[in-house]
């Protein structure tokens, strides 16, 4: 692929069918026919919100610029990661959120929240060191906020933020030939 071609945003439809494949082993036989039966969209935030909420919070950070959050729990250590915008609410891949509905979708008693951080918090599973567009988690995370149908997601002016090009997924993160200096 040339530097001037743009890669081919994947569908939700295909979003939801890599969730499907990359959660099956996740679930039981019963739990599966009923992740099946969800609408691509409610897959892809599935997904999201209990597997690859790292590389969902890392997109929107670089979406935003808001800061990333952390949930955890004493007794079930790091559960969630998510953005807090500027007047305080947080979001995830199922839109505006709470710590309390957090703890209720986690079934935690005791929440512990991390300051606001950078990506630094949530970068356990993002390889930034190579080009690979949206055949990664977080190019997977940057497609699906670019068309999930709820707020604030499918909002105009959230739409105008989600459209800016994103590091590591709409160009390298990188620059290959500055000794992995990140590109201004």
């Amino acid at each position: 692929m040339s530097d001037q071609e743009t890669p081919a945003l994947p569908t939700l439809e295909t979003l939801a069918d890599d969730a499907a494949f990359l959660l099956s082993d996740d679930f039981d036989e019963e739990e599966y026919e009923r992740f099946i039966e969800k609408s691509p969209a409610e897959k892809v935030r599935h997904f999201f919100c209990s597997s690859d909420c790292d590389a969902f919070a890392i997109a929107l950070h670089r979406m935003t610029g808001w800061p990333i959050r952390a949930l955890s729990s004493p007794d079930h250590g790091p559960v969630h990661r998510f953005v807090e915008a500027p007047d305080g609410r947080f979001l995830d891949a199922g839109g505006w959120t709470s710590l309390d509905a957090m703890k209720k979708r986690y079934g935690i008693r005791k929440a512990i929240l991390s300051e606001p951080r950078g990506e630094e918090i949530a970068s356990g599973y993002i390889e930034d060191d190579f080009f690979d567009a949206y055949d990664s988690a977080l190019g997977r995370a940057v497609a699906a906020i670019r068309q999930l149908p709820w707020a604030p997601f499918d909002e105009t002016g959230f739409k105008e933020i989600a459209a800016r090009p994103v590091a590591g997924v709409d160009f390298p993160a990188f620059d290959e030939d500055a000794d992995s200096e990140p590109r201004p």
